[in-house]
């Protein structure tokens, strides 16, 4: 059933991935951040007592000020990668990591891999950010599982 589970959640996530909203986002590196469809995703069905992670909620989790701050934020603390810039590589990263209860993040993993050195640079810049505004589920604070796409381009 495990098996089963996740191969929905694949398909699921990478069939939304074409519907990611991109905000483009440009600095002096001319970097660019999209959007998440997080509401589109599957949720879990357990109990908001848990502490099981679920996929969507009813409030899902924010960045302090909202998306656009979330964007600066990103685009303020993201370097470069060389691969980049000397080399060839164009394209974006998918960060997924899970905001917890207290707004705390954690469990940071590349869901969608571009290169190493570009992989690492998303999360490097994703785990410098504050708390978050935790997410809830019927009125009580649960563990979500969240997804940034990085892209990244040659100026």
């Amino acid at each position: 059933m495990k098996r089963f589970s996740f191969l929905i959640y694949c398909i699921v996530t990478l069939s939304c991935l074409p519907l990611l909203a991109q905000i483009d986002c440009y600095c002096d590196l001319e970097i660019e951040v999209e959007d998440t469809i997080s509401q589109s995703s599957i949720a879990n069905v357990e109990s908001p007592d848990s502490n099981e992670v679920f996929q969507a909620v009813d409030e899902m989790p924010e960045f302090p000020g909202g998306m656009e701050k979330l964007i600066q934020f990103i685009a303020d603390s993201i370097h470069l990668p060389k691969c980049v810039t000397e080399g060839n590589v164009e394209g974006r990263s998918i960060v997924e990591f899970v905001v917890n209860k207290d707004g705390t993040l954690s469990d940071f993993k590349i869901a969608v891999p571009l290169h190493k050195e570009c992989d690492v640079e998303a999360i490097r810049v994703l785990t410098l950010m504050p708390r978050w505004k935790p997410g809830k589920e019927d009125g009580e604070l649960v563990r979500v599982r969240y997804a940034i796409p990085v892209r990244f381009r040659r100026p």
